[in-house]
């Protein structure tokens, strides 16, 4: 993969970037901010079961990096699927936030469950592999788009979204190693 190409594929979509990651971040503010029943549709409750589920012993490193990854395989499948009649960019947006909706919840949630505890459970546990994945996410939705240049090869799709899955899994790879090594040891010592 050329990286110059990539670079010359974010500076020439710069602005659907700009607007994916604004809408990650209206996400995030929503899911601060309204506390209502939208948190049951969009399974607040859910990743907070999960991540109380990883940092108590009850689900194996395996199990934790297994449900990350078989999230991000059905994002990536849609998107490049999607990318067939031009909807990439919407539904990258639509995952997009729904990613940034359920980590206001899940912050909102850990600060009112576990008090300071849980901003530092959500900062090393869930925010990482957070940022991570919205990048990925992001940029594929970005880089799938099509471009004026015609530098790229037939085939430089399905390079872009295994380079942006693979960005994704080192996010899950690296959640799995803070919650295993770090903080389940500080969980179970104090």
């Amino acid at each position: 993969m050329n990286i110059s190409i990539i670079k010359k594929r974010l500076i020439e979509k710069k602005i659907y970037f700009i607007v994916i990651l604004s809408v990650y971040v209206l996400g995030v503010i929503l899911g601060l901010f309204l506390k209502t029943k939208l948190e049951r549709l969009f399974f607040g409750q859910n990743v907070v079961d999960f991540y109380f589920n990883a940092l108590t012993k009850q689900g194996t490193p395996f199990t934790i990096f297994l449900s990350e990854i078989l999230q991000n395989v059905v994002v990536f499948i849609l998107l490049y699927l999607l990318s067939f009649i031009k909807l990439q960019f919407v539904f990258g947006c639509v995952a997009v936030f729904y990613r940034g909706y359920v980590l206001g919840v899940v912050v909102l949630k850990f600060i009112l469950s576990f008090g300071i505890s849980g901003l530092y459970l959500f900062l090393f546990a869930t925010l990482i592999n957070s940022i991570i994945c919205v990048l990925a996410i992001s940029l594929y939705s970005v880089l799938a788009l099509k471009s004026k240049l015609k530098c790229y090869a037939k085939n430089q799709t399905l390079i872009f979204l295994a380079a942006c899955f693979a960005i994704s899994a080192i996010g899950a790879l690296i959640e799995v190693f803070v919650i295993v090594l770090l903080i389940r040891p500080i969980n179970f010592n104090f």
